[in-house]
């Protein structure tokens, strides 16, 4: 009895290692791992002016990711006829008029957080419409939309995440306060060394970078918070985690299409927390599922099938793809690289093993248990007979 709970336990452990992923987490996350979509509301009282849709037209006719899905009491807007957006901005936009919903109806939607002036735009995380309280609210006009896409900080952490490298370090400072060299040239150097050294007991990851010719070391982009320009990611940033505020340096690593692991903060930021950091995000992904593993998307725009992803081989073509976008693939999706079909095969045939050992383990246990208790309870009823 012993022998076989020992085998099966043995079984359970030594199957999940032995098909892991070997292929880095950031190198994954890049091909695979779509943003998710947060949400953003344009509050109005009334149907928007002339002026107004015509900003939004011009934000859709510039060929953004923009998507919207219908719900209650909300109407859709920047579709096409098929009722996709475009572009490739995770976030969907949609218009409420407040004069059509309940008070009722719309403290449940806003969580009490109502904004007070109109025509307001209102922001949430993915899938946390209606749940929370919304993240930022400012008001309506052109500029809010041009910063809801874009922002300098943000389009040079997307050409940084572009070229393929093991993420970027986002570094914020605190509002109008100057942060000395010192600082943070120790910063690029502990990211320098945990690198060069779990490179070299991660060789997968090491030969990964190595074959990059864009990779030029672990880029780290400072942020101060008090940047006018930048408030939206700062509010994305600094509500992301419990007890974050704009007094404190704060270092976020950042990889993959945009996905934050998490904030290191004030006197947490050191050798060991950079470390750790860094090991999972060389390390092998040893879930390919998003949403198991830890981190955030940001708000961004980006063509992020066109980012380096080196363990990819250009011997065939990718199939004609459908999905969100309503334009048809360009030429230019000819020129990308694809997955190596044995890679492909041996994830899918490492799945199938990983899952099959499991389930056989855990019966197998349970089976044990289960003739365990019920020996057990027979001999005590034979002793209580006996006696």
């Amino acid at each position: 009895m012993l022998r076989l709970f020992c085998i099966s336990a043995i079984l359970v452990l030594i199957t999940e290692p032995l098909f892991s992923c070997s292929i880095p987490v950031f190198q994954y996350s890049l091909a695979r791992w779509r943003p998710d979509d947060y949400h953003a509301l344009i509050v109005v009282e009334g149907d928007l002016t002339e002026e107004q849709q015509g900003w939004l037209d011009g934000l859709a006719k510039s060929g953004l990711g923009l998507s919207t899905a219908e719900k209650p009491g909300l109407d859709p807007s920047l579709t096409d006829d098929a009722g996709h957006g475009r572009g490739s901005l995770n976030c969907r936009i949609e218009i409420l008029d407040l004069s059509s919903v309940s008070q009722d109806e719309a403290d449940r939607l806003f969580r009490g957080a109502i904004p007070e002036e109109l025509p307001a735009l209102v922001l949430w995380y993915p899938r946390t419409l209606g749940q929370f309280p919304p993240f930022w609210t400012g008001p309506f006009n052109e500029t809010a939309l041009r910063a809801l896409a874009h922002s300098p900080k943000r389009l040079e952490l997307v050409q940084h995440l572009m070229k393929g490298g093991p993420g970027v370090w986002l570094y914020v400072t605190p509002a109008n306060q100057q942060t000395g060299a010192g600082k943070r040239q120790w910063i690029k150097q502990q990211l320098h060394t945990a690198l060069r050294e779990l490179s070299e007991i991660m060789p997968f990851a090491g030969d990964t970078l190595a074959q990059s010719e864009s990779f030029e070391g672990v880029p780290l982009i400072e942020l101060d918070a008090g940047d006018e320009k930048e408030q939206i990611l700062l509010s994305i940033l600094l509500s992301s985690a419990p007890d974050l505020g704009s007094n404190d340096a704060i270092l976020f690593p950042i990889f993959g299409r945009g996905r934050v692991l998490y904030p290191i903060a004030g006197q947490e930021i050191g050798e060991r927390s950079i470390r750790e950091a860094m090991s999972f995000l060389l390390g092998p992904c040893g879930c390919i599922i998003k949403s198991l593993n830890p981190g955030l998307d940001l708000l961004l725009t980006a063509e992020w099938e066109k980012a380096s992803i080196f363990y990819f081989e250009d011997e065939m073509p990718l199939p004609e793809l459908t999905g969100i976008m309503p334009l048809p693939p360009s030429d230019d999706y000819d020129d990308l690289l694809v997955v190596d079909e044995e890679k492909q095969s041996s994830m899918f045939n490492a799945g199938v093993i990983k899952i099959t050992g499991l389930l056989f383990g855990a019966g197998l246990l349970v089976v044990i248990l289960i003739t365990f208790v019920t020996r057990r309870a027979a001999g005590r009823r034979s002793r209580a007979a006996g006696g």
